[in-house]
């Protein structure tokens, strides 16, 4: 069973570094380490394709379908675009 942990300063600091490059507001950013749900899986296995590693899922203060997962690619905090299943059907959000 996968356990979320808290976000390391290290790691808080990696996703402000990238919501910065991304134009968000300092606002924001305080509102998310401030309001927002952030927890982190360390040993995150996906079914099919695979990805192994570690993840973090960041549950906006403002509703709990607005979220943001984030993984690490050579070494950098990376946004994934998320998508949806509804009765077996794959729908990708944009």
């Amino acid at each position: 069973m996968m356990e979320p942990r808290k976000p390391t300063s290290e790691e808080k600091q990696e996703l402000a570094d990238w919501m910065s490059k991304n134009d968000c507001e300092t606002a924001d950013i305080t509102i998310t380490f401030e309001a927002s749900a952030i927890a982190v899986f360390d040993d995150y296995l996906t079914i099919c394709p695979g990805y192994w590693g570690k993840i973090m899922m960041v549950v906006h203060a403002h509703m709990p379908s607005l979220f943001d997962v984030f993984t690490w690619e050579n070494g950098q905090i990376t946004r994934q675009i998320p998508h949806q299943l509804i009765c077996g059907h794959e729908y990708l959000w944009q």
